[in-house]
């Protein structure tokens, strides 16, 4: 199959010809069009995410988006550009994965592989290919690792420039980008990569002490890897036979990039079973009630609290907070109801409805920025078709320096989802620590 990300990407018959029919009512073609694109979705989210439950909900909800949208596509753009465009945010504004909340940056995975305690294996001649096996898949995590040290912008041009290969055209469009800015900001993240793989990785520079062999039994008992699973991959699935053909062969020295690379290749997975669906399937999906609302008639107009609708609130937060951290209020706006009112510490009045907020929010589009962020203790109430949720949020800047925050958002339950009715954020001067 002819990969999406390549110049010379053509397939027959055109997605735009299976656009025009799907948009028509034609089912086979819509299961045609996201089977094509659907496998190339699953390995980016797998890559930024780094969690393979994570990364089938991720595909899931992409291909949900593109097929609700198919009928505004306008031909502007090829289908490419355009459903890419639509997934790269999806995911860019997810919620973050576990994986990515437990690596927090570079000092935070050399702090994880130093503390790891070495213990060697026997001679990996001479013990059975499902250790061997086991080993390639330290390598494989280790390697991918690495990638969430990276912030999740960096993180998703390192994964197209450098492990799909993109060509500054393509990555610029899809990432709405100019070539310069999509050149310069893999060429950040790659020196990024590989100077914490020079100072630190066995396979880059043999002085450095870190073995993946030696890992193994840390990187097993710490949930890393997962013995059962490797296993069992291995003996049903191709592509570990071929791994398992490749751990039987000794390491041999690699230049800076192929060790960079080695596990976090390009090598396409399919996504599982369950990650696998048919036109039928997608119609069902696209014609639910959206999550969170239940088009039906609460009893005595109450709705029940349930945890769906509280992990529901806490992504819609999530994603908005996102995309403040890069520098676009638009989440947060397009959350909100019209009579939202919101407070903060630099206004002395409180601002009453959307254009106000609109006009606050604004004035900072482009001026805030973090390098990381984190929500912590979020606690979500709720009673009726209200919602209440509060949570503390630490945000870090390029030059180091770290806000707090606490903050509390009403949600209403409105026709079209859960909307911000109220929001109000203050300093905070205590330490804050995850959970």
């Amino acid at each position: 199959m002819t990969s999406p990300f390549s110049e010379g990407y053509a397939p027959d018959p055109s997605d735009e010809h299976l656009v025009a029919r799907a948009v028509a009512g034609d089912r086979a073609a819509l299961d045609a069009l996201l089977r094509r694109h659907q496998r190339w979705l699953y390995n980016v989210a797998l890559r930024m995410l780094q969690s393979g439950p994570d990364a089938e909900d991720a595909t899931q909800e992409c291909l949900v988006k593109i097929a609700t949208h198919l009928a505004s596509f306008r031909g502007e753009s090829s289908f490419r550009t355009w459903a890419y465009r639509i997934a790269v945010r999806h995911v860019l504004d997810r919620r973050r994965s576990r994986p990515e909340q437990v690596v927090t940056g570079f000092a935070c995975y050399a702090g994880y592989l130093s503390a790891a305690p070495d213990e060697e294996l026997p001679d990996l001649d001479a013990v059975p290919a499902d250790v061997r096996l086991l080993v390639e898949e330290v390598k494989l995590s280790c390697t991918l690792g690495l990638l969430l040290c990276l912030d999740r912008d960096q993180r998703m041009v390192f994964v197209l420039g450098e492990l799909f290969e993109v060509s500054d055209t393509v990555g610029s469009e899809v990432l709405e980008l100019t070539r310069e800015n999509f050149r310069q900001r893999l060429a950040r993240a790659r020196q990024q990569v590989y100077a914490f793989a020079r100072g630190h990785c066995g396979l880059v520079d043999a002085t450095n002490p870190c073995r993946c062999a030696r890992k193994t039994r840390a990187f097993v008992r710490d949930g890393v890897v997962d013995p059962e699973r490797s296993c069992s991959r291995s003996r049903t699935s191709s592509a570990c036979a071929r791994r398992r053909r490749v751990a039987a062969r000794r390491s041999t020295p690699r230049s800076t990039r192929r060790a960079t690379r080695c596990g976090a290749s390009t090598r396409s997975r399919s996504p599982p079973t369950s990650c696998r669906g048919s036109a039928t399937c997608w119609t069902a999906t696209v014609s639910a009630p959206r999550s969170g609302f239940d088009d039906r008639a609460p009893e005595g107009d109450q709705m029940k609290p349930n945890r769906a609708a509280a992990d529901d609130i806490l992504e819609l937060e999530e994603r908005a907070l996102a995309r403040w951290c890069r520098g676009d209020p638009s989440g947060f706006l397009e959350l909100c109801a019209p009579d939202v009112v919101y407070f903060d510490p630099f206004i002395e009045r409180r601002l009453d409805g959307l254009p106000a907020l609109t006009a606050h929010y604004e004035a900072l589009r482009g001026r805030i920025s973090a390098t990381s962020w984190e929500l912590l203790h979020p606690h979500v109430q709720l009673a009726g078709g209200m919602a209440v949720l509060t949570f503390h949020f630490v945000s870090r800047g390029a030059g180091g320096d770290v806000n707090r925050w606490n903050c509390t958002e009403a949600y209403r339950l409105d026709p079209d989802g859960w909307r911000i009715v109220q929001t109000h954020w203050s300093f905070t001067g205590g330490p804050a620590r995850s959970s």
